[in-house]
Order: structure tokens, then sequence, then C-alpha cells
């Protein structure tokens, strides 16, 4: 920033006028798009969900072999999905052991903003709200369903 002054200071008293402000214009540029690439680059990170948290989940292991309604949730890094509705997130923040969520919700009757919650327990299960305010519930959680462990080495 220091710079960026003392280069305006340049333009008013520099013998060449011109060069100086295209000097002045080059560096107003490239500090923009260094400001705006640092904010990408947050962007992305706090976009990726851990892949302890992605697969299938379910409020109990007989669950995890239902189709219908009643069919286990699948989380990714960028969508929740369970029978006829979901969450398409498109940003994740990391609150303590609580991941946020923001993106829209869906069903067959269209979407709105929504906020997701996620937390892994100690004991292995998964608190999902989607609510989004407030404290986050600490009812039981889902569990992971067994296709998720073994081959593909365990809980990710």
């Amino acid at each position: 920033m220091a710079r960026l002054i003392r280069s305006a200071a340049i333009v008013s008293t520099g013998s060449n006028g011109r060069m100086m402000k295209t000097v002045f214009a080059c560096k107003v540029i490239a500090a923009a798009c260094l400001v705006a690439a640092t904010g990408v680059m947050a962007a992305s990170a706090a976009e990726r969900l851990p892949r302890s948290f992605h697969g299938t989940w379910a409020s109990d292991l007989a669950q995890c072999a239902e189709t219908g309604e009643l069919t286990p949730t699948r989380i990714d890094g960028r969508s929740i999905l369970q029978y006829e509705s979901g969450w398409s997130v498109r940003t994740w923040t990391r609150r303590g052991n609580v991941w946020v969520g923001r993106g829209r919700a869906f069903d067959d009757q269209g979407s709105t903003p929504a906020t997701v919650r996620l937390r892994l327990r100690a004991d292995g299960t998964l608190n999902f709200d989607s609510a989004g305010s407030g404290p986050m519930p600490d009812e039981a959680g889902w569990v992971r369903c067994p296709a998720e462990t073994g081959a593909r080495g365990g809980t990710r």
C-alpha cells in the first residue's frame, strides 16, 4: 500500500507525467489482481469438505439397505442428497468441529437459499442440521453405511 501511495506522489512530481501515470496504473491493476487471487484461493480452500464426511449415512444400519422414502443420505463435497430432496452446497466453512455449508435446498417444489451444518462425533456418528441457526443439535447421529468401508480404506 505504501508503494502505491509513493507511486501516486511520483505521478504528480515526475518530469515525464505520461510515463509515470502508466506505471501507476499498472501497479494498481497488479494490486487488484493480487487481492482477487487471494480471495479466490481462500474461497477454494473453504469449499473443501473433509473426506471423512463424504459417504452414505443413515439413521441406523437397517436404513442403509432401504429403498424408497427411507433411503440413506449421500454426502459429497458439493451436495447432500436424500430421497427427492437435498442441498447443493457452494461453500464450506469450518467453525471449530462443525462444518457450515451454504447453498440451496431443493425438492420437487423448487429451491431456496439454505445453510447446513455437519459435525463428526467422537463415536464416528454424524450430526446434521439443516436449520443452520442456534446451537448444533446433539441428538443421536447418523451412522456410516457399511458399503463405505473396506476396499476404499475405511471412513476416508
